[in-house]
């Protein structure tokens, strides 16, 4: 643990002062595991969260930033947010309703993906979709600050897993209002500010949730940018369907899990127990 305790940081977003039991037990199961790892509280400006944690921090961003969902999602697309961490080459996202089973965040850290979150799984089917939860996430740094710091768009580095996605009617004409929209108002910008691009609009003005946002269209605005695959992300975290994630992971603990008390969390709760 020596060798990484610098290389990532846990980064905690939370707009609560005070919190829930089962947010506490989420918080302490993370001191338990990872306990000599840099962490961070981000929160609003008027919040005082009052948490307790080895080798924690602060770091306060404006009230609007967490005033709805689309603010909280738009903060985590921007610059503002990711030079926080430039100092380190990873941070795991841990929202507080998440928990870990496992102390092995070193394995991940080298396997060297851009984003690796818990898989979204097709129940009907009883298979692996893709990968896009990020509340409980490993991101490296670096890959986002660069796609956020270039303008250019890679096109041909659309993944087979984004053109799936799109395949639907319905998200597939959200895509286009999406692009839609962000030209118009990247024709608008253009008039007073000839530096504006295209790409800055599309980040700033999509309303996709920001790690559908990023496992989506992350490697079309770096061409580095790489998503783990959903068949080893599924040992990293379960969220949807854990009993059936549990299953795919030929019945063995992931590395932990987000949204605990909102799926299962009776069989959560025997997964942290289970030693």
């Amino acid at each position: 643990m020596k060798k990484i305790h610098k290389k990532v940081a846990i980064v905690i977003p939370t707009h609560k002062t005070k919190h829930e039991s089962d947010e506490e037990l989420s918080l302490r199961c993370l001191d338990n595991k990872l306990g000599e790892i840099d962490k961070f509280i981000v929160c609003p400006d008027k919040a005082d969260p009052q948490i307790s944690l080895k080798n924690l921090k602060t770091i306060k961003f404006e009230n609007f930033h967490f005033e709805t969902w689309l603010n909280y999602n738009a903060l985590l697309k921007t610059k503002i947010f990711w030079s926080k961490f430039i100092d380190y080459e990873f941070i795991l996202l841990y929202q507080t309703d998440c928990l870990l089973f496992k102390a092995n965040i070193e394995e991940w850290i080298n396997l060297d993906y851009s984003f690796i979150g818990p898989p979204h799984i097709n129940i009907k089917k009883e298979k692996l979709s893709f990968v896009g939860n990020g509340g409980f996430s490993l991101r490296k740094v670096n890959d986002h600050w660069k796609a956020l710091n270039n303008k250019k768009i890679y096109l041909f580095n659309t993944k087979r897993q984004t053109l799936k996605y799109l395949l639907g009617r319905k998200r597939l004409v959200y895509f286009l209002k999406t692009i839609f929209k962000a030209f118009l108002i990247y024709i608008k910008k253009r008039i007073n500010d000839k530096n504006y691009s295209f790409k800055e609009s599309f980040i700033s003005n999509s309303i996709y949730p920001e790690d559908i946002f990023w496992c989506m269209f992350g490697p079309n605005l770096n061409s580095d940018y790489k998503i783990c695959p959903a068949k080893k992300a599924i040992s990293f975290g379960f969220e949807s369907a854990p009993q059936l994630a549990f299953k795919l992971n030929k019945n063995k603990k992931p590395f932990g899990c987000h949204n605990w008390t909102h799926y299962d969390k009776h069989f959560f709760q025997n997964l942290l127990n289970d030693k």
